[in-house]
């Protein structure tokens, strides 16, 4: 079994060399608002992104462009790995977010579109992160999501 350190770093490698996309970029166009997108205007680098932040914009992935959600995401990953049993939604929608066969064809289909910027190391290490949270007591949301990236 891979340690939750040994994720975290599989993560941060995967996602080292991805620039962070300008404001204007981030918003989804299929989106209809940005509200949820604010909190990350401000931010610079998801890696400055403390336990705050991503709670309140627990929320923000499913606005964000694919280039938004491929830079975004790891912060995300990072706080459930670090709070696998928190009650925070941050978790839940994440884990969520990563399976779109939960939705209906139409939003399956976008929930997909924000998947399309990850290449194969970003995908092994979403792989890794859903089975980190398999041992969580989001577990079987985890294992339903892999179904998606297996």
């Amino acid at each position: 079994m891979v340690t939750r350190e040994e994720v975290l770093a599989k993560i941060d490698l995967a996602f080292a060399a991805v620039e962070r996309p300008h404001n204007d970029e981030l918003h989804h166009p299929e989106s209809f608002d940005d509200m949820d997108l604010e909190p990350l205007y401000g931010i610079e680098s998801w890696r400055d992104m403390n336990d705050h932040d991503v709670i309140e914009s627990y929320a923000a992935p499913a606005f964000l462009s694919a280039a938004g959600f491929r830079y975004f995401l790891p912060a995300y990953m990072r706080y459930c790995l670090n709070n696998p049993d928190s009650a925070e939604a941050v978790v839940s929608s994440t884990i969520w977010h990563l399976d779109p066969n939960l939705y209906s064809e139409r939003i399956a289909a976008y929930t997909r579109s924000q998947f399309e910027l990850l290449d194969e190391a970003q995908r092994a290490s979403i792989v890794s992160f859903l089975e980190a949270m398999m041992e969580s007591s989001y577990g079987d949301d985890a294992l339903h999501a892999l179904v998606e990236w297996t």
